[in-house]
């Protein structure tokens, strides 16, 4: 990796920061946003195989606000900022994935085109209903977390956390769906941010997230952006998979890299015992900073 990306990327992580400080006041209430609109492309939810069994396709993407590869957000155009969710639409179109996870993914900001990426998402791709949590609540900025899917997203909830290293929060948001073919089966689905700077934090958020889903008592989706790898000193990854009994796609991996500035996985798709994957790919198109990751999951069979 050059040196120029690294700088750039430092640079882009202060700009940040220095945004953040100018905030007036940060809210950690659980706002929310959902939309269902009458008008949606009828897509498929889940896809019958030719041998019969049903498998559902998943995505996670870190948005990075709608600034695509750019700089920073603040200087992006809201032309430019559609142009790069339309990138994104044209992505998720074209792959279909049942349900997405976003993170770093903006209401009305003023930072990045003042207008609401995840409804614009919705719209621009034809999707049933759309989930968002503002963890960040300013003057001027309302961001968080978010679920995109083609099956109504019930139960919900937004969580944002309490401790992070930084002045603007992380978060979760968790929805109920229904697994396509078997309507007693009840999942929740996640879309989680994990801080960035501070392993302490990031463990004390994921204890955060495990309480929370164990007190719902169904099997569970995670996916998101986690700031973690696999076998850190933070000991995340172990604690969630011990924790929630998940399991990952060849989690010690060396060649999934979903951060290319600084080769790293950081974005990942977790499930429960009662699923297992069929697929798993990290898309090479230039949405973000962050690759997107997609995964396909069938129920484990006894045969």
């Amino acid at each position: 990796m050059s040196s120029v990306r690294k700088t750039l990327a430092s640079l882009s992580v202060l700009a940040a920061l220095l945004l953040a400080g100018g905030c007036a006041s940060v809210s950690y209430g659980p706002v929310e946003q959902y939309f269902e609109p009458e008008r949606h492309i009828a897509n498929e939810y889940g896809t019958k195989q030719p041998d019969g069994v049903t498998t559902l396709r998943l995505m996670t993407l870190n948005t990075a606000h709608g600034r695509g590869t750019g700089f920073h957000q603040f200087f992006a155009t809201s032309r430019s900022i559609k142009n790069n969710l339309d990138t994104i639409a044209d992505v998720i179109r074209r792959e279909q994935p049942d349900i997405i996870a976003l993170q770093e993914t903006d209401s009305v900001s003023g930072w990045s085109g003042t207008f609401n990426h995840v409804e614009y998402l919705l719209y621009r791709t034809g999707y049933l209903a759309s989930y968002q949590g503002l963890h960040v609540q300013s003057m001027n900025l309302q961001y968080g977390t978010a679920l995109l899917a083609k099956t109504p997203l019930r139960d919900r909830l937004s969580g944002p956390f309490e401790k992070s290293s930084l002045p603007l929060p992380r978060g979760f948001v968790i929805a109920r769906v229904t697994w396509p073919d078997a309507p007693d089966l009840q999942i929740d689905v996640v879309s989680l941010h994990l801080d960035f700077l501070s392993g302490k934090h990031r463990r004390l958020q994921a204890e955060a997230l495990v309480k929370e889903l164990v007190s719902r008592d169904r099997p569970v989706i995670l996916m998101g952006d986690l700031n973690t790898e696999w076998a850190h000193r933070d000991g995340v990854m172990d604690y969630l998979v011990e924790a929630l009994n998940l399991s990952v796609y060849r989690p010690e991996s060396e060649d999934i890299i979903t951060f290319p500035v600084f080769g790293r996985r950081l974005d990942w798709i977790l499930v429960s015992s009662e699923f297992e994957f069929v697929d798993h790919k990290v898309m090479t198109a230039n949405l973000s900073d962050h690759r997107a990751v997609m995964a396909d999951i069938r129920l484990v069979t006894d045969d």
